[in-house]
């Protein structure tokens, strides 16, 4: 029995869009969204500076591309980018007359981490000279 060439993969969900009192109003559609932007934003990342700019890793999603995803129309993909924008996960930048936006995605996951190691009493990120023995 042949495997299909993508059998196994799948995409990284921040447990924070669920939880957080900041996210948990956000559409269904606009959660698998930022899910599959952050996901290609990781892809950007590992390019190196081709799609790196002053602002950070960014990506180039069109709202043709968010319609296919979504199965939706040219309405809905865009209220899901609006509402995403308004939530802080993403931010977009024109870039000139019929340019698709270049967009920056929150990396929820990363900050998480990082607020979790800064809020710990005892150090859990490295300095061993701090930890109680």
């Amino acid at each position: 029995m042949k495997t299909h060439p993508k059998a196994g993969t799948f995409d990284m969900r921040p447990r924070i869009l669920d939880t957080d009192p900041n996210y948990k109003g956000l559409s269904p559609a606009a959660k698998e969204l930022y899910t599959v932007m952050f996901g290609r934003t990781c892809l950007s990342a590992t390019k190196g500076d081709t799609y790196r700019d002053e602002m950070g890793v960014y990506i180039i999603y069109t709202v043709e591309e968010a319609e296919g995803f979504l199965n939706c129309k040219k309405e809905k993909a865009m209220k899901v980018f609006k509402e995403l924008e308004a939530a802080g996960l993403i931010k977009r930048r024109r870039c000139g007359c019929g340019n698709p936006y270049r967009i920056y995605v929150k990396d929820l996951l990363h900050r998480l981490e990082k607020s979790t190691c800064e809020k710990s009493e005892k150090p859990t990120c490295g300095d061993p000279e701090k930890q109680d023995d």
